[in-house]
């Protein structure tokens, strides 16, 4: 037999009084309140009115209330399950749920999968939840909720899309695909260069064990002369001690176009010993295009969007060498440490926002 409201709301306020409690087993009660539509018994005319009363009595705010119930929600609606007694076996925290919600909705789906095999699981962090988030988040604010169009979610060409291409014109559903998808796969190209970067830098330049040390920059600021330049990606690594270190340079390109339309590129062959392309492994045209049209000292990475992702810190995707990149000696070394020194120092960061 169920719980009067009376006995439910004691239990709750027990649970608010304590330092520490169950999250689980207050979106529990509060969703057997408003399945059994227990409030009627106080005369309240909706289970809203009866958590901001609820929330009043126990001096809380009622968003904790709602929030703890959108996350016990989400997670029946992951276990294809109505069973209010699932909820006590939730290891996940709340907010991490709530990410993953988001990260539904705008990731791609072997990304969505891998996090929600790890969040139901309790062994993604919050912060980690947070960062794949953060890093598949739209810059558009529109398209911060909505989903794509059914039976696209989150696959390689949808990267963002939110709405059917029904309700913008043409021109503008085009150009908005296009720019969230390069957005999103030039996120993904990223984070894996970085997880995987104690592999492909053994690989790129053909050494038997990965480094030593190693430690990767991204969006590095680089002064020369009168103009700065932003590295996309720097990798500092070290195979022995006595041995000097080594800079290899990335710069992730999302397609044929994003390639095509970017030369600033060059400058890395001033400050790195090793530069190479990032890639979707799958884009022929774009690797061809690279081959044709680019020396052969520069090198290759693919990163193969459609494996399945593992867990390095950031959920990434495979890396391998297509062509390896052939050393060259910098010339502006100098610089490239001091723009290192500058951004431990985060002054880098400070300048930029005084630019703007």
């Amino acid at each position: 037999m169920a719980d009067s409201l009376y006995v439910i709301e004691n239990r709750i306020t027990q649970l608010l009084q304590q330092d520490k409690y169950r999250w689980q087993e207050l979106a529990q009660l509060a969703m057997e309140v408003r399945q059994q539509e227990l409030y009627l018994e106080k005369g309240l005319p909706s289970f809203t009115a009866w958590v901001r009363a609820i929330a009043q009595a126990a001096n809380r705010q009622p968003s904790l209330f709602w929030r703890y119930l959108k996350a016990a929600s989400y997670y029946l609606r992951q276990v294809d399950s109505d069973d209010l007694d699932l909820i006590s076996d939730i290891e996940a925290a709340p907010e991490a749920l709530d990410r993953l919600e988001k990260i539904e909705r705008q990731a791609p789906r072997p990304i969505v999968e891998a996090m929600r095999d790890k969040v139901l699981a309790g062994e993604a962090t919050v912060a980690e939840c947070r960062e794949v988030e953060k890093q598949y988040r739209p810059s558009d604010p529109l398209s911060n909720r909505g989903r794509p169009t059914l039976g696209n979610e989150g696959s390689y060409g949808n990267f963002g899309r939110w709405r059917k291409s029904s309700d913008r014109p043409p021109a503008q559903q085009k150009k908005l695909d296009e720019g969230l998808s390069r957005e999103r796969t030039t996120a993904a190209l990223k984070s894996s260069l970085e997880s995987y970067a104690a592999i492909w830098t053994k690989d790129a330049i053909d050494r038997r064990y990965p480094p030593r040390n190693q430690r990767t920059h991204s969006n590095l600021i680089l002064r020369l002369g009168e103009h700065n330049h932003r590295l996309e990606q720097i990798t500092v690594a070290r195979w022995e001690l006595k041995q000097p270190k080594i800079i290899l340079g990335a710069a992730t390109r999302s397609c044929l176009a994003d390639f095509e339309a970017d030369s600033h590129w060059e400058i890395y062959r001033s400050c790195c010993h090793y530069f190479s392309f990032a890639i979707p492994k799958k884009d022929v045209a774009l690797r061809q295009a690279i081959l044709d049209t680019l020396p052969s000292h520069i090198g290759i990475l693919a990163v193969d969007l459609d494996a399945t992702p593992a867990h390095h810190g950031a959920i990434a995707f495979p890396v391998s060498i297509i062509r390896q990149p052939r050393r060259t000696e910098p010339n502006q070394i100098g610089q490239l440490y001091e723009a290192l020194y500058e951004d431990l120092l985060d002054w880098n960061n400070k300048s930029a926002r005084q630019e703007h």
